[in-house]
């Protein structure tokens, strides 16, 4: 009996599936194999991902859709694809995400530094607070309401934080999400993966907690045909933000409580204007644009990632 030609382990070895895939990308961009056309993801999602079948040039061999992680083609229309309103994550790398509150993975509290395990229980509960006010609290993130936000950091920090995040007139994202006016999220929780870590800070009474999440939203849409691709309707936000807080007699009572040490983020699967600005919008908002991205969607919806410059906003 003929040997399947597909069926062979290195089909199945994860570092030969990511070489045949960069070399694939190559030799779309030079002109290489023809492949079936499919429509290319929308504003500021853009990523070459493999076809159904997508030939490796020098070998002859697949690579195969299946071995593909979660959502790897979220942004490639098949014609199959209409939104579920109930469960419009299916077929992202969000997929397979906890819900809301409970995707903020709190590790348990122990003794660091100069922080009993009680404090830092206290601080990262105090973090885990912001982050659901800033990023998962429905009123907070569709109507930008700052004063919630930042009730929650030490009386010292919220009035240049509040001018710092309005610079501009641009929402600073770092501190929390916001929906871009004219647009409405399903009634569904965002999923959420990432970590939180404490570790002690600089100078005694300070504890550090760093966090890494990307946080996915789901939009309603009035006319369905506008989306043809589950990231169509799916925006992330990857946030990376560290933390600090003061506790003890080296602090003025104004200043014992959470501030933001450092922070960066990064939208993905996003209508590039509002983005631009801030604000998080769904990507059929805007019309296609030809991917340029180097990576499939599921890299950049992973908080272990770094985050990086790339965009094909222009």
């Amino acid at each position: 009996m003929t040997a399947d030609p597909f069926d062979h382990p290195d089909l199945r070895d994860p570092e030969w599936q990511a070489k045949a895939t960069r070399e694939a990308r190559k030799a779309a961009r030079r002109g290489g194999p023809r492949r079936p056309r499919k429509r290319l993801s929308r504003a500021a999602k853009g990523v070459l991902v493999t076809a159904l079948v997508l030939a490796a040039t020098a070998t002859g061999v697949y690579f195969l859709r299946d071995s593909q992680p979660a959502g790897a083609n979220a942004d490639m229309e098949d014609g199959l694809w209409s939104l579920d309103r109930n469960r419009p994550f299916l077929h992202t790398p969000a997929q397979n995400w906890a819900d809301g509150v409970a995707g903020i993975a709190v590790p348990p509290a122990a003794h660091v530094g100069d922080f009993t395990t009680e404090q830092v229980g206290k601080a990262l509960a105090d973090v885990n607070a912001i982050l659901v006010t800033g990023r998962l609290d429905r009123a907070v993130i569709e109507t930008g309401d700052l004063d919630k936000i930042l009730a929650a950091y030490a009386p010292s920090e919220r009035d240049h934080m509040r001018e710092e995040a309005l610079a501009g007139g641009q929402w600073q994202n770092v501190y929390g999400t916001k929906v871009a006016p004219g647009f409405r999220l399903l009634p569904v929780e965002p999923k959420v993966s990432g970590t939180m870590s404490a570790e002690p800070g600089e100078r005694k009474g300070e504890l550090r907690v760093r966090t890494k999440f990307t946080f996915a939203y789901a939009f309603d849409v009035d006319d369905t045909s506008k989306a043809k691709t589950p990231l169509d309707v799916v925006a992330s936000v990857r946030a990376d933000v560290t933390f600090v807080i003061r506790r003890g007699d080296n602090w003025r009572t104004a200043d014992e409580g959470v501030s933001l040490e450092t922070g960066e983020s990064s939208f993905y699967s996003v209508a590039c204007g509002p983005g631009g600005q801030g604000l998080l919008a769904p990507s059929f908002a805007e019309p296609p644009m030809e991917a340029t991205l180097p990576k499939q969607p599921n890299e950049y919806f992973d908080p272990n990632q770094p985050i990086t410059p790339e965009s094909n906003c222009v």
